[in-house]
């Protein structure tokens, strides 16, 4: 296991561990620019993917089934069995999975002292149809928010509260965006989140209204 293993000799028990399953991954290596484009919300994002970082979050990825792109890892920084057992878990998920020297993991890590651990995930999919329609549904429509943060909050609220779910129109910023990501702390895995028309929103609440008052 991992913590019997001094640091320097865990770039390469990792690289036999996987080998033919995990590649390589330099500072050139596309996959680097790729999370550095969406850490910094600076790229166009057609797979609406977004960075995750750290053990907690990985797992919290893993127990809600959430499809996972890229994983990458940098064997200098793992120095838990718990790691490595995340680790074993994303090599299995992920439609590819990389090997970084702890130099080139320091690049894209938005965390001091990081643990060694990144995953691209794709973003849960959600229409208006999975809020099922019930006597009293508790939903919360955000109209035009801009400041990416306050839209993760909210999203962490309604999941405080077990709300049904969360709907914005004229959506100012992305449901990627890396602050509503980590302002959120899960809950967007969770919690039905829902990019939909102005009207279509209208003629949805409606149908409640008339189904219900």
């Amino acid at each position: 296991m991992i913590n019997s293993i001094n640091e320097e000799e865990r770039f390469s028990y990792f690289e036999e561990k996987y080998k033919g399953r995990v590649k390589f991954a330099g500072a050139q290596n596309p996959l680097i620019k790729h999370v550095t484009g969406l850490i910094n919300n600076s790229k166009p994002n057609p797979k609406k993917l977004f960075a995750v970082e750290g053990i907690w979050g990985l797992q919290k990825a893993l127990d809600y089934n959430l499809q996972i792109e890229s994983f990458a890892f940098a064997p200098e920084c793992i120095h838990t069995n718990e790691a490595e057992e995340v680790i074993d878990k994303l090599i299995e998920r992920s439609e590819d999975s990389y090997i970084l020297s702890k130099k080139v993991f320091l690049k894209i890590s938005e965390r001091e002292g990081p643990d060694g651990l990144l995953a691209l995930c794709y973003l849960p999919q959600h229409n208006l149809s999975h809020i099922p329609l019930k006597e009293n549904n508790l939903i919360v429509i955000l109209d035009g928010l801009e400041i990416p943060g306050n839209i993760g909050t909210i999203i962490r609220s309604v999941d405080g509260v077990a709300a049904d779910g969360v709907i914005l129109c004229n959506r100012k910023a992305r449901l990627t965006h890396p602050k509503l990501i980590k302002s959120s702390q899960g809950s967007n895995f969770t919690v039905p989140v829902i990019d939909e028309e102005y009207q279509n929103v209208i003629n949805y609440l409606k149908e409640i209204i008339s189904k219900y008052f």
